[in-house]
């Protein structure tokens, strides 16, 4: 992140780089958002920006050194010139509603599926900022030692109820494409090598929207991730409570199931899934898989298919924004 100015404090810059990082996605902050979402690049600045306030967040946008940077819209702020943005955010967050009814009816169906331990929505959708054609994206967390069996079992029940993406069924469709084992849930090792700082996954692991939870996951990935709060301070203040409660129905429904597969039976279970999945997914001609990235990353642990992974793309529209 260049320094947009040396007149600019640490808090300021912060400011000035929540807003540019979001404008890359058409998104207006408020100023509570903006609070939320401070960047820090330096170590140096994280103490001024950390104990910075939604009102001292006011008052430097009020500032003579910042007031010529912004515009502001209703409770909206935006980079320069770039207010139009706020019909945008109003015309996507009307439009995901069909998006989130769903997502909240596909978590509610897969916390029936044994050893899924936590269901989030990411991406665009987090944000109520998706677009139309967009499809609907779930980050799980499973178990360790089931991830192959757990991930069959959810990609079949959601190919039964008709709403997986594949092929070119993407617009409102779920999909699959990150789940990590509980030992995995510390994202840092995915930061994108290219990246000095991988602000898409800062910014990703702070707006993950919990849908479901059992066994405390949900504050156990918070506390892996605590790291974040190196870039983004207060990323994780105010984490929404998630959306479905693991219920008494829930547990009894996966009671029996989850006490097959923890036997030996799992053990088969979960090896033949690896097996037939790991070939399946090798055999796929000019896939990522075969290079050696964290776009698409294949193991016991980790299952993640982002074969068009765009971090480095928005990493320099943001410095582009900043300078």
């Amino acid at each position: 992140m260049p320094h947009t100015s040396p007149q600019l404090s640490s808090l300021e810059q912060s400011i000035l780089a929540a807003l540019a990082y979001h404008d890359v996605f058409a998104y207006p902050l408020t100023v509570e958002e903006i609070w939320k979402w401070l960047y820090v690049e330096f170590s140096w600045d994280i103490n001024e920006v950390a104990k910075a306030t939604p009102a001292d967040v006011e008052r430097a946008l009020a500032s003579p050194a910042l007031s010529e940077l912004v515009d502001r819209a209703g409770s909206y702020v935006s980079l320069k010139g770039r207010s139009m943005n706020v019909a945008t955010r109003m015309e996507r967050r009307i439009a995901n509603e069909r998006k989130w009814h769903r997502a909240r009816f596909v978590s509610g169906m897969l916390r029936f599926v044994p050893f899924v331990q936590f269901i989030g929505v990411v991406n665009t959708l987090a944000l109520d900022n998706a677009r139309p054609e967009s499809d609907i994206d779930l980050f799980i967390v499973v178990k360790r030692r089931r991830l192959w069996l757990t991930r069959a079992v959810v990609t079949g029940l959601v190919h039964l109820m008709g709403v997986r993406r594949h092929g070119s069924a993407v617009s409102d469709r779920v999909c699959l494409s990150f789940y990590v084992s509980e030992r995995a849930m510390d994202l840092e090792q995915l930061s994108h090598p290219a990246l000095e700082r991988d602000e898409y996954l800062h910014y990703w692991i702070t707006q993950v929207v919990p849908m479901f939870e059992r066994n405390g996951c949900w504050q156990k990935f918070l506390a892996a991730n605590l790291w974040v709060e190196e870039h983004v301070p207060h990323g994780f203040r105010g984490a929404p409570a998630p959306y479905h409660g693991d219920d008494t129905l829930v547990k009894i429904v996966r009671f029996i199931p989850e006490m097959i597969g923890y036997s030996v039976l799992g053990d088969i279970g979960e090896w033949l899934a690896s097996d037939v999945q790991y070939d399946h997914m090798f055999a796929k001609q000019g896939s990522r898989i075969h290079d050696e990235s964290t776009d698409v990353v294949v193991t016991d642990d980790i299952l993640k298919f982002h074969e068009h992974d765009r971090r480095v793309e928005y990493h320099w529209a943001f410095k582009t924004r900043l300078s």
